[in-house]
């Protein structure tokens, strides 16, 4: 595995507990009484920690592995192609 997949990798990983611990704070209401209403999207919208559900969660992860994966597609285009002079 090359370095620079290893610091993702990593770095994906701590992600990963930082927000499942937040949302498990969230469900047993250490930021407040848990909202459970979808109309806020923590931080976007304004709104506590007390917001912060699945949605969040699933969006959170989603977001560094599509990040990850298109710089991934698009660096194997880019070394795939021939340079013409």
């Amino acid at each position: 595995m090359k370095k620079s997949h290893k610091g993702f990798w990593t770095f994906y990983i701590i992600w990963t507990i930082i927000n499942v611990g937040v949302l498990v704070m969230a469900v047993y209401d250490t930021f407040g009484e848990f909202n459970k209403s979808t109309e806020k999207f923590w931080p976007i919208t304004v709104g506590g920690l007390k917001s912060y559900d699945f949605v969040e969660l699933f969006v959170y992860m989603f977001i560094p592995l599509a990040i990850f994966y298109l710089t991934k597609v698009v660096h194997v285009h880019h070394s795939g192609e021939k340079i013409e002079k």
